[in-house]
């Protein structure tokens, strides 16, 4: 059981667990419930993130804080399993965020009909 593991690193380094949210081998929703297991404070609750910063929805993103470290959950809309591969726009996107401590790019489209 590597959580004992995750709960120290998380507290040392910069954690991202990414998964694509139509991956059929490891589906997102196991993810989302092990970063919540894992008992940190949540920084940013659930919610969408985007490619431009505006409607081309990319994913959800939830931040949670471990010790001075924030430990970050990602999704990538529309991705299997090998996320750079299925969305490589969105991949970018992630990885160019996350790296270098920039903000999760809102959503600023609508969630449905009004």
């Amino acid at each position: 059981d590597e959580v004992q593991y995750y709960k120290e690193w998380a507290k040392k380094y910069k954690i991202l667990i990414y998964y694509g949210d139509v991956d059929a081998v490891v589906p997102y929703n196991g993810g989302e419930a092990w970063t919540t297991s894992l008992g940190f404070p949540v920084v940013e609750s659930w919610r969408p993130w985007t490619v431009d910063g505006d409607q081309m929805m990319a994913g959800y993103v939830q931040i949670f804080k471990a010790g001075d470290m924030n430990f970050t959950y990602a999704t990538v809309r529309g991705a299997g399993h090998l996320v750079p591969q299925y969305k490589p726009e969105q991949a970018l996107k992630l990885f160019d965020t996350f790296l270098k401590d920039k903000e999760w790019p809102k959503y600023g489209g609508s969630f449905g009909p009004h």
